[in-house]
């Protein structure tokens, strides 16, 4: 009875939040209202998808972003920066999304460069997510901090003109792509790190960090 009890605490305590895929995401360097694309998802435990979406003028809102139809919530607020031009960046999310292939339709209020990706994550509470944003118009290199609840995983994205001069460094990369007017870089973690480049690009940049606790 004691090695039952005590191998089942062991199990219970092995349930930590985990990065589990990445999508097909979607970046065209023609100017267009909608980025689309497919997201495959495993069967999990509290599952949650988190969506980032980056565009060109922000001036421009972004309309909605759905997953099978379904209306995603925005978790962060639209983290806006100017470079020459200006750019906005936001946060959506979803729990336990359909098992299978998703499609995420981002549409925004005018035609403008979009650049979206999605991260599919396990064992996460999705009612306690929440999200900081920051941001720079300086040229100066990326970096942002971040505190990773218990158990739990920061997504994080970055995004800017372009890539950067050398690999973002803190966690692990999941997307590092872009086109015309826009790049985006995700990357996650579930020990406390700091996301950074080392020169950066030359180009402001904006960043939103996403907590996921365990469920």
């Amino acid at each position: 009875m004691f090695a039952a009890t005590s191998a089942f605490f062991t199990a219970s305590a092995a349930l930590v939040t985990g990065y589990l895929s990445t999508g097909a995401g979607d970046s065209s360097a023609t100017s267009r209202t909608t980025a689309t694309w497919n997201h495959i998802v495993d069967d999990t435990t509290n599952g949650y998808l988190v969506v980032y979406v980056m565009h060109y003028n922000s001036a421009y809102t972004i309309s909605s972003v759905t997953c099978n139809g379904t209306n995603m919530t925005a978790i962060s607020a639209q983290v806006n920066w100017s470079d020459g031009g200006s750019y906005g960046l936001r946060a959506y999310g979803i729990a336990n999304p359909t098992v299978g292939t998703n499609t995420i339709v981002a549409t925004l209020s005018s035609s403008t460069y979009i650049t979206g990706q999605s991260v599919f994550y396990s064992n996460v509470d999705g009612s306690n997510v929440s999200t900081s944003t920051t941001f720079s118009n300086a040229s100066i290199p990326w970096s942002d901090s971040v505190t990773v609840p218990a158990s739990g995983m920061v997504s994080h994205a970055f995004g800017s003109l372009g890539a950067p001069a050398d690999t973002p460094t803190g966690g692990t990369i999941r997307y590092n792509y872009g086109t015309h007017y826009n790049w985006l870089t995700i990357q996650d973690t579930d020990t406390s790190d700091t996301f950074a480049t080392v020169s950066g690009n030359g180009r402001g940049w904006g960043a939103i960090s996403v907590s996921l606790p365990r469920a």
